[in-house]
């Protein structure tokens, strides 16, 4: 009688004899194979394509970032130039003094009274045109290098010509529109084109909302614009129903009420995006701008007694004993300072230069500001519910209606809030 070690050995022994069948059995079946690869090749090509996607979609942003990192450091360099002018054609001499010739010039062929002081800087650049090293003239004033531009045509009939300082994109810009091989130097002196560079060279959006903001996926959307789709849509319905919105035509078009909002979540959302900047990623003009956060700015401040609730009382115990721990006691809340952000100003521009790097103005008692406060606190709340429901019209109140000319409003919330603590 085999012993219960054989017995075990002979079981195991027909366990793998049938496995191995059944592997031989599966591996031949050809079709069953085919069928597990195309599972998996599905599988695969799932994955890559919403990686693809994704990846599609962070570089888009890059670029689009970059183009307008590139155009705003276009914009800066043309700027730093608006007081100088190329001039071409003057012969090379040996041991010459540069200055004293283009003052000759300036003085006697187009009848303008420049002196040295008026001259900040003149040389002659590197790159020639036409064999001739041309010669740039930076002046002490931008009046005075009009005055020069303006003249420029007294020179025709001459081989000198004088132009604008353009960087290289839009000299390149002027080749590309001429169509032709000549220099720039040896253009014609209609100078059309070259009043064209001189324009704001800018890299819009144009379909930014209709094309580009619908394939950002569900988390990049919430990245930018800090509130879920849902919210959004929500939120352009209840705002298209309102007094507040007004579908006007403008340079670029109608302003529609869901762009309406997501330029003011894009506006509110980001800390350093100046209106500048916002209006060119929306393609929107300024004064545009200003006129699509006011409005969403007001129909979100007048919701602000139906969505921002003030704690009961069992609640303002609570939040006191929370300060109290922290040393902080007869608290039951905070108020954070505000950096609004603007373009540098004229005007001593150190003074509006804050700690975190950029230009900005504290927060006034204004009633823009104080609306614009409130309506951010809205948008808060209904982040936090990732909900919300269009809340009828109701009558204004006399610190949420918009008056202009009611210069209390900072005061009267001041005295509002400070009633409400338990000191």
């Amino acid at each position: 009688m085999p012993s219960s070690t054989e017995r075990l050995t002979r079981s195991a022994t027909e366990e793998e004899n049938a496995i191995q069948k059944t592997i031989e059995k599966v591996l031949s079946n050809v079709s069953f194979l085919n069928k597990i690869m195309e599972t998996i090749s599905t599988k695969i090509d799932t994955y890559m394509a919403n990686h693809m996607k994704l990846y599609q979609e962070q570089l888009s942003t890059m670029q689009e970032e970059l183009d307008r990192s590139n155009s705003r450091l276009d914009q800066l360099e043309q700027y730093s130039r608006l007081d100088s002018v190329r001039l071409f054609g003057l012969p090379e001499k040996s041991n010459e003094n540069i200055t004293e010739e283009v003052i000759s010039i300036l003085s006697t062929k187009l009848k303008l009274n420049i002196k040295h002081e008026d001259i900040s800087i003149c040389h002659r650049l590197n790159a020639r045109e036409d064999g001739i090293k041309p010669v740039i003239i930076k002046f002490v004033r931008k009046s005075t290098k009009n005055e020069v531009y303006n003249a420029k045509s007294r020179l025709k009939g001459s081989q000198l010509i004088v132009r604008e300082d353009l960087t290289k994109p839009r000299a390149s810009m002027i080749s590309d529109n001429t169509s032709s091989d000549s220099s720039w130097s040896s253009m014609s002196d209609d100078s059309s084109d070259e009043e064209f560079a001189m324009q704001q060279l800018k890299v819009r959006n144009e379909n930014y909302c209709t094309d580009t903001i619908p394939q950002y996926t569900d988390e990049v959307f919430f990245e930018h614009f800090r509130v879920t789709r849902p919210v959004v849509e929500d939120l352009c319905e209840g705002f298209s129903q309102s007094e507040y919105f007004h579908s006007q035509s403008g340079r670029y078009g109608k302003i529609t009420a869901k762009e309406h909002i997501l330029i003011f979540l894009w506006f509110a959302g980001h800390q350093t995006a100046s209106f500048r900047d916002v209006a060119d990623r929306f393609d929107i003009a300024l004064s545009a701008l200003f006129k699509v956060i006011r409005r969403v700015t007001y129909y979100l401040s007048n919701m602000s007694r139906h969505i921002i609730q003030w704690p009961s009382v069992a609640e303002q115990v609570i939040i006191e004993q929370q300060f109290a721990n922290n040393d902080f006691p007869g608290v039951i809340g905070a108020i954070d300072g505000t950096h609004i952000k603007i373009d540098q100003p004229k005007n001593d521009p150190e003074s509006y230069f804050n700690r975190k790097q950029y230009y900005s103005i504290q927060l006034r008692k204004v009633d823009d500001i104080v609306h614009f406060i409130r309506a951010c606190c809205v948008l808060h709340n209904i982040a936090l519910d990732n909900h919300f429901e269009a809340i009828e019209e109701q009558e204004h109140e006399p610190d949420i209606v918009e008056d202009r000319n009611n210069d209390g409003i900072g005061n009267a919330i001041r005295d509002h809030v400070a009633n409400m603590l338990p000191l």
